[in-house]
């Protein structure tokens, strides 16, 4: 049989993802009569018989996922009389992907910032005078530089990041703010039944939900900076603008005013900005609180160019990079797989959980030949296991046992222990009865003989004693000393349970 080891997650595309959660809820919310409790590992170890030897972690969670889901389908089928197909759409309807209404978000930010933008040019100008100088222009250039460093900065510093620290970056800022509503939109209108699925999915959906909401921020800002363009180009058709300087600071200083043009527009192409040279006495020309001042035209050219170069290309491309990988996150969505739902899928896939066999003394009236009543029989027997000492590695074992009915006093023991030929064993006896030489000691000495060394164990079941007479009674304390003797003699290990 197959056998894998549980990863601690898997990528797949986000509909396989989908359809394992889709397999996930529909187990979970079963009842028993629905959904009995063989059905999922037999489903576990079809899947793995279909996919033959060394499948993916991934392979398998989505066939098996489809096989459970095909499953509920024909239930639903029979039970409605609606054809396979129409109970198959009826799941998915039932436990839909949450669509993400980032669109309407990102379009309504960008009208917003648009004609926020129109308006803001009145800000670096004075009527029909346009300030060289003004902070809130030069302010739209450095937050726009400040933020494509920062982002190169976090680039580089990812790979070293803890994941505390990434969780504490999204919890501030306006891009969370942005996260949260289309979160709380994804998940309108939910029925307590689609709670638990949404928030799953909601976590898949979470690298996709960081990049719209980043993707709106960066069409914001360019919608911003081309709403002052588009006001200073339209503007410039009926206003004579004048440009100039005026400062407290450097008023009589034109030689680092010049300076800090030339830093700001020195770079431009001459083709993008065709400026006059700007030396102190060409720019202590444009003071404006001496009168002066010059024709507008080249300059708002260059601050128009520079608009272009520092933030609209650089924003559009960056929203272009995270549309993309939106893209790639719907190919490729981290599963986690850190719940008990996915480690007993995997659990049953292990071989060695079916190496133990467990030999119980029909005078328990256990050891039924079905699955069903098997599974009993082990739920039974790890109810009495509580508070024992029964080392892990015997407990793992027992998990998935082969259960088979033995009558201590009438089969044979070296007939039925014989083809165990090394396998780990366990004897599962009523400690009310009383150890005899010819009948249990024989069965003990033939089991020990059939086992590997130190795999014969004897399950002493006191229960029924502790029952009758209480668990600390002195009758069932030398019971239990009895039987342990007597065990150990032939090279049994004794395990104590129902006590």
């Amino acid at each position: 049989m197959t056998s894998l080891l549980k990863p601690d997650f898997v990528r797949m595309p986000l509909d396989e993802a989908h359809r394992v959660l889709v397999a996930k809820t529909l187990e979970t919310s079963a009842d028993e009569e629905a959904w009995p409790i063989d059905a999922a590992r037999r489903e576990t170890l079809a899947a793995a018989r279909e996919l033959g030897e060394k499948p993916t972690a991934a392979r398998f969670l989505s066939v098996r996922a489809e096989r459970v889901r095909e499953r509920f389908a024909q239930a639903d089928a029979q039970a409605s009389g609606k054809a396979l197909r129409t109970c198959e759409e009826a799941q998915l309807k039932r436990f839909p992907i949450p669509k993400l209404r980032s669109g309407t978000l990102t379009l309504l930010l960008a009208v917003l910032a648009y004609l926020a933008g129109t308006a803001a040019d009145r800000w670096t100008s004075d009527g029909r005078i346009v300030n060289l100088l003004a902070a809130p222009f030069l302010g739209i250039l450095l937050w726009n530089l400040m933020i494509y460093a920062l982002l190169v900065v976090r680039s580089a510093l990812r790979p070293f990041a803890s994941k505390k620290s990434a969780d504490a970056e999204r919890t501030s800022g306006a891009r969370s703010l942005l996260e949260a509503i289309i979160r709380k939109t994804a998940g309108l209108k939910l029925t307590r039944e689609r709670r638990t699925f949404v928030a799953q999915m909601l976590v898949l959906l979470e690298p996709q939900i960081c990049a719209m909401a980043a993707r709106a921020l960066h069409l914001a800002a360019a919608a911003f900076a081309a709403g002052i363009l588009a006001s200073i180009a339209v503007r410039g058709v009926g206003t004579a603008y004048l440009v100039g300087w005026e400062s407290t600071w450097f008023a009589n200083d034109p030689g680092r005013v010049a300076q800090i043009l030339e830093a700001i527009y020195g770079w431009l192409p001459a083709a993008l900005a065709p400026l006059p040279a700007l030396t102190p006495e060409s720019v202590a020309a444009m003071n404006l609180t001496a009168g002066g001042a010059q024709n507008a035209s080249p300059w708002l050219i260059a601050l128009m160019s520079l608009l272009l170069i520092v933030v609209i290309v650089p924003r559009l491309l960056l929203a272009g990079f995270l549309s993309w990988r939106i893209a790639a996150a719907r190919r490729s969505v981290r599963l986690a797989l850190d719940d008990d739902y996915y480690d007993a899928l995997f659990e049953a896939l292990v071989p060695a959980r079916r190496e133990v066999v467990l030999y119980a003394d029909a005078s328990l009236g256990l050891g039924g030949t079905g699955r069903p009543q098997q599974d009993a029989d082990l739920d039974l027997l790890f109810e009495r296991l509580r508070g024992s000492k029964a080392p892990a590695v015997l407990r793992e074992g027992l998990r998935s046992a082969r259960v088979e009915r033995f009558s201590i006093w009438e089969d044979d023991p070296a007939e039925r222990f014989g083809k165990l030929a090394g396998m780990p064993a366990c004897l599962w006896l009523d400690a009310a009865a009383t150890p005899e030489t010819e009948v249990h000691g024989e069965a003990l000495r033939r089991l020990a003989q059939a086992c590997a060394p130190d795999k014969a164990i004897l399950l002493l079941d006191l229960s029924s004693l502790a029952q009758r007479f209480g668990p600390t009674a002195d009758n069932v304390g030398m019971r239990r000393a009895l039987w342990t003797r007597f065990a150990e003699s032939f090279g049994v290990d004794v395990v104590v349970l129902g006590i």
